[in-house]
């Protein structure tokens, strides 16, 4: 990241991860990027690798969308796949605690950057993950 920049990275690693695990991954950036602070720059790298990891351990996805969206004050982050999904309730069930650490670990960066987080899933319908994060 300190060599290449968000966006670069975004691609190299989705390039990287996907040619590895099979997976395949699209990345798209919506307007024009702009630079943000690096420690919410290092916080989004690491939240997508988080979220690619969760998708292809749990998902039993072949595809995933990740969009960044750059609004004049905010930075939206989305991804999106299309694997089993699961109801939003089973993350309070005490038999997933391997399974809810990544998603504890995406919620912590997401507060530390004042961030929002929305996620949707069901059973059989894939999951999405939005993420919106002030520019400051």
């Amino acid at each position: 990241l300190d060599d290449l920049c968000l966006i670069p990275s975004i691609e190299w690693y989705r390039e990287q991860y996907g040619s590895n695990s099979g997976l395949v991954c699209r990345f798209h950036q919506i307007g024009i990027a702009y630079c943000l602070e690096p420690s919410r720059e290092v916080n989004i790298f690491r939240i997508i690798q988080e979220c690619i990891l969760n998708i292809h351990k749990h998902a039993e996805a072949s595809f995933a969308e990740i969009n960044l969206d750059y609004k004049p004050n905010k930075v939206i982050l989305k991804i999106v796949d299309n694997g089993k999904g699961f109801p939003i309730g089973q993350l309070s069930e005490p038999k997933t605690p391997r399974f809810n650490f990544g998603l504890l670990n995406i919620s912590e960066r997401v507060d530390m950057m004042n961030g929002h987080l929305d996620l949707i899933s069901e059973k059989g319908e894939g999951t999405s993950i939005i993420i919106e994060i002030p520019r400051e």
